[in-house]
Formats: C-alpha cells, sequence, structure tokens
C-alpha cells in the first residue's frame, strides 16, 4: 500500500507544515504548495489530504481559503475532516550582521503582518511591509535576493526558519501583538468517512461546515434572510440527540456580475446541553439541518444556488 500523502501551503517550515506534522502520522509523505487554492487543486487519487489555515484569534478570517472553498468540488468530492489549532510565535529573522535600525522593509504573508501591527509600528515604523505567499517563503526570500536590498530586509516567521534555511538569525522573538495568538487549521479528505493516517484518534468536535449561495428571481428584490436561514438550520425536533448551535458565520461577496449575491459559510457545532453522541448521528442532524434550510428557500422565491454540508468533524 502507498504512503499517505498531504498537500500543504509550502515551503519548508510554514505553519501549516508545522501544523501537519502535528496532526499527521510518521508514514504520511509532505507536499508543498505554493499558494492555498495550489493546496486544493493538488487534491486528486494521489494526494489525498490537505491542511489549510481557517482563521487566526488576532486577524481573523483566511479569506483565500473561504474563496477556494467555493470550488464545487467542495463538498463533493473534497471534505472537511478534523480541525487542529496551533500556537503561532512569530520572530524577525534577517541575515547576520542586519541590525534593527537598518531595516527598511518587513516581508511575510499578509496574516502575519497582520498579526504583528503593533510590534512593526512601534518597532519598525518606516519600514515597508511586503506581503508573500507564506511566511517560509519570506525567509527563503532573503537569502535569494541579490539586489542588495536583503541587507535592510527583514521577515516575519517562525523559528524553526533559520534551522531549515541555514545563514538567517533571529532578532526579535514573540513580536505577534497578542500572547494568545493561534491558528486553526482544517483537514480536508477526498473521502468523507474513510480513515485517516493521523498521530492520534480524532477528537470528536461535533463541527460542521454548510456553503450557502442562492439567487433571487432577477426582477425581484428578495434579499438573502439570513436570520430564516439560521432558524431553519438549528430547529432540531425536540426528540434528537443532537442539537445544533451556530459556532461562526463567513460571509464571502458575489464572483457574478449580480451585487450581493453572496456566499455564506455557516459553521455548526453541536450543542453543549445533549449528550455526545457518534459521528454519524451527529451527520445525520446536521443533513437534516441543510435539508430543512433549503425547503426554507424554496418556499421564500430564491431559485436557484445551493445549501451543501462541505465537512464533519
Amino acid at each position: 500500500m502507498s504512503r499517505p500523502t498531504i498537500a500543504y501551503l509550502g515551503p519548508e517550515g510554514t505553519y501549516t507544515h508545522q501544523a501537519a506534522h502535528d496532526v499527521c502520522a510518521s508514514d504520511v509523505q509532505y507536499v508543498a504548495k505554493g499558494s492555498i487554492r495550489e493546496v486544493f487543486g493538488a487534491l486528486d487519487e494521489s494526494v489525498t489530504l490537505a491542511l489549510v489555515p481557517l482563521e487566526n484569534s488576532t486577524y481573523g478570517s483566511v479569506v483565500e481559503t473561504y474563496d477556494t472553498f467555493r470550488d464545487p468540488r467542495m463538498g463533493s468530492k473534497v471534505f472537511v475532516r478534523s480541525e487542529h489549532v496551533l500556537a503561532i510565535q512569530h520572530c524577525l529573522i534577517a541575515l547576520p550582521g542586519t541590525r534593527m535600525e537598518e531595516i527598511t522593509r518587513i516581508i511575510s504573508h499578509e496574516q502575519a503582518l497582520g498579526q504583528c501591527a503593533e510590534f512593526i509600528r512601534t518597532k519598525l515604523p518606516k519600514a515597508k511591509k511586503v506581503s508573500v505567499a507564506s511566511t517560509a517563503l519570506a525567509a527563503k526570500s532573503l537569502l535569494d535576493e541579490f539586489d542588495g536590498t536583503h541587507k535592510t530586509s527583514a521577515a516575519i516567521c517562525s523559528a524553526v526558519c533559520i534551522t531549515v534555511y541555514p545563514g538567517l538569525e533571529i532578532l526579535s522573538r514573540s513580536v505577534q501583538d497578542g500572547p494568545a495568538n493561534q491558528t486553526r487549521f482544517l483537514l480536508l479528505h477526498t473521502q468523507r468517512l474513510d480513515p485517516l493516517p493521523l498521530t492520534k484518534p480524532l477528537d470528536l468536535y461535533l463541527s460542521a461546515l454548510i456553503r450557502v449561495r442562492v439567487e433571487a428571481p432577477p426582477s425581484s428584490k428578495l434579499n438573502l434572510d439570513l436570520s430564516g436561514i439560521f432558524r431553519s438550520l438549528v430547529a432540531t425536533p425536540a426528540t434528537t440527540l443532537c442539537s445544533l448551535s451556530i459556532r461562526h458565520v463567513n460571509r464571502r461577496p458575489s464572483l457574478n456580475a449580480i451585487p450581493f449575491n453572496d456566499t455564506v459559510f455557516i459553521e455548526l457545532e453541536g450543542g453543549h446541553d445533549r449528550p455526545a453522541v457518534a459521528l454519524d448521528l451527529w451527520y445525520s442532524a446536521v443533513i437534516a439541518g441543510v435539508e430543512r434550510v433549503r425547503h426554507y428557500l424554496q418556499d421564500s422565491g430564491y431559485i436557484e444556488g445551493e445549501v451543501v454540508c462541505i465537512g464533519s468533524w
């Protein structure tokens, strides 16, 4: 049997890479990709796993991940199967001999730049912020530059990058704005129920992610009624073993010519007033909620769209 393969946001040394090592068993192969969309696109028969960042406790949602989740494959051929939370400790890294007062450019992923905004404002107020695809790529770029700017550049990334990319040193540790800086990652799989090659058994989070996209008739002024969707989704019968509650809502702008024809992602969790249940019963309760929303939208006059469970865990 071939070894399972997981795609992650590379290059080697990113926080996603670290999170993948945290959750996967030792026999898993790792494939680095240059963007979150490329990570998702790598999923096929040979690459069955992927890990993507979803949100940060300081800087909020990772919009590229949510926008990638619009893909029709999500919920039909690719599914969210688990989550992992990683504590983030950012470092300011540069070439040996670089001094703080010489830095004119700070390179990192946009999320990391946002998570270290206060440090940059107070310690490096005149430095230009340069966004790249990943924190590890920011570190690697310091070694790749030959135009002279590397002498006044620094990267925000993890401490492991000075091991992965020899020739760099840490100027300052823990440069993130808050001590409780954490990023939540989602594990994707090409099968909804197959066993996962993880370092430990799955925690039963009782979570689910629903994608809702609807269109009103062209002549209608009907707006998306989120309150009605929410009521339909969580209206579980009193006899059910699983109650649903809304954990998080993320609304992404329309990508077509009709303004505000948005896609809404609704994250559910099991109600805390109910006993723990098996994952298959939880999934059944979620699908029942999805069906209630579909009926509600049809009764409300929406003509096209979708309500899809893209993962339960």
